[in-house]
């Protein structure tokens, strides 16, 4: 679904910019925002978030002007605990036959600053969906301990085996970049609406599948480096607008 997301904002922009010089004649509605939210969903146990971003978008078309196309930088901070990361490569998970391993974190922590590609639906005076996703950017965070958890062991840490779990130093990979399946680091995916309140703040409410991943300082046997996991957080938060005044320009001319 989410590849689907990305492929159409791509295609969506590209095949239109031809048509944007075209009509170089008519006034181009643009959209600048800042937003603060929070996130929170639940999988076991509770996982929460809290980011910003700002962006800028740009109508394409030539009369109604209802779709727009633009880009943007986030910055946001995930926290959970009691997690399972799977071995994030498909190939070495389908090795072994009970399935992907894990490393069992009892916390985790982790910052993100990335850009991202956004599209905008204008569905009336004060209300648009966005759907947006990430290109890439960086991460921030402690690193952890890690229990290695094979499929071929019994997960239960309170055995008496000084032996298990075996554990392994890890930190978030570095480098964010989105290559849809096999992506490296943290990607977020996101839709929601924004409805105005005045004219300059709005609040926003959506959904989120945010994908977050640990590299281990040594490599794991059968299992390689990188462990991932993924979860869908309900988003809420407030925005503000740019280009209010710019906007209100624009119609009266």
């Amino acid at each position: 679904m989410w590849k689907n997301i990305a492929l159409i904002i791509i295609a969506v922009f590209m095949c239109h910019q031809s048509e944007a010089q075209i009509s170089s004649g008519y006034m181009k509605r643009k959209y600048a925002q800042v937003g603060v939210y929070g996130g929170f969903g639940y999988y076991g146990n509770p996982h929460y978030a809290a980011g910003t971003n700002v962006q800028y978008t740009i109508a394409i078309g030539r009369k109604k002007q209802r779709v727009c196309v633009g880009g943007g930088i986030r910055f946001q901070s995930f926290f959970t605990k009691d997690r399972n990361y799977s071995t994030s490569s498909t190939e070495l998970a389908s090795l072994n036959r009970g399935g992907a391993d894990t490393l069992f974190f009892s916390k985790i922590q982790n910052n993100t600053f990335n850009a991202y590609l956004t599209l905008q639906l204008h569905i009336k005076p004060g209300v648009d969906i966005f759907v947006n996703t990430d290109i890439g950017g960086l991460n921030f965070a402690d690193r952890r301990k890690g229990a290695f958890v094979s499929y071929e062991n019994n997960p239960d840490f309170n055995t008496s085996d000084p032996n298990f779990p075996v554990e392994y130093s890890t930190e978030p990979y570095a480098f964010n970049l989105n290559l849809y399946d096999e992506s490296f680091g943290t990607i977020m995916t996101e839709v929601y609406g924004s409805f105005k309140i005045t004219d300059l703040v709005g609040w926003r409410l959506g959904i989120q599948h945010y994908r977050n991943q640990y590299i281990t300082v040594n490599e794991v046997p059968f299992s390689g480096k990188r462990f991932s996991q993924s979860q869908w957080m309900a988003t809420l938060g407030i925005t503000f607008d740019l280009r209010q005044h710019k906007l209100i320009f624009d119609e009266m001319r």
